[in-house]
């Protein structure tokens, strides 16, 4: 339900980093329904492809099911997942519970030269499986550092996406939760410059009409929008 109004309120927001890579502390967070359920690391070496763990939150996760999802990550990265391999762990004092960890090498997913991350090809990747039904990650791209283009905040119709900095070691990390199931639904972008331009009487049009139409004009950001200060409400215009 909290999904449902912060997304009524907001309409379409995009933000990003300010010019020197840090972003604005006051914002709130955005409130996620559920705990991830599956957990990513991604590392790119000096020398070679992007490593790659995931780790299944859900209890028995599919080892098959696993696999093939990594597999998948290549596929929707455009190129090929390699070496992938299945390890099972227990945790907890009894191992009663169990989670799966899967490891493996892909190529496009961090792309320094163009300070890029490719967070649409992980994503959809677990999307469409009935049991378990994926719907929140937890992503981490060790060692990268957020610039003026790198994507912080993302609210709309289909997922909600936020990401913070991390130190010691650096890195940047992202929360993501869709809200379909469908791959061809979205596409989570990889920099500010790859979001699409929406007009402002487009994305009037997706607020839900109960809203107070001063409280509207003070939360709704256009799409591309970049704020590299605090977000901050504005009054509604007076007419003459």
């Amino acid at each position: 339900m909290r999904i449902g109004i912060l997304i009524f309120l907001v309409g379409v927001l995009t933000t990003a980093w300010g010019q020197d890579g840090n972003s604005a502390q006051s914002e709130a967070e955005i409130p996620f329904s559920m705990a991830p359920q599956v957990f990513v690391t991604v590392v790119k070496p000096e020398i070679g492809s992007d490593l790659v763990t995931v780790t299944a939150r859900e209890e028995d996760y599919n080892p098959a099911l696993l696999k093939f999802q990594c597999q998948q990550v290549g596929k929707f990265a455009g190129t090929e997942s390699r070496g992938i391999e299945i390890k099972g762990a227990n945790i907890g004092s009894q191992g009663a519970s169990g989670l799966v960890r899967a490891t493996f090498a892909c190529d496009g997913l961090i792309n320094r030269e163009n300070k890029t991350l490719n967070i649409d090809a992980i994503v959809k990747a677990f999307l469409g499986s009935p049991k378990p039904m994926i719907s929140s990650f937890l992503i981490q791209f060790e060692g990268e550092e957020a610039g003026p283009q790198t994507i912080r905040r993302i609210v709309n119709q289909q997922y909600m996406l936020e990401g913070k900095n991390l130190a010691n070691p650096t890195g940047l990390e992202y929360r993501v939760e869709v809200l379909t199931q469908d791959t061809r639904a979205f596409t989570i972008p990889s920099s500010l410059s790859e979001v699409p331009k929406v007009k402002e009487t487009q994305q009037t049009n997706k607020l839900h009409p109960l809203v107070i139409p001063s409280l509207v004009v003070g939360l709704i950001a256009a799409s591309a929008l970049v704020y590299f200060a605090v977000l901050r409400p504005r009054p509604k215009p007076r007419g003459k």
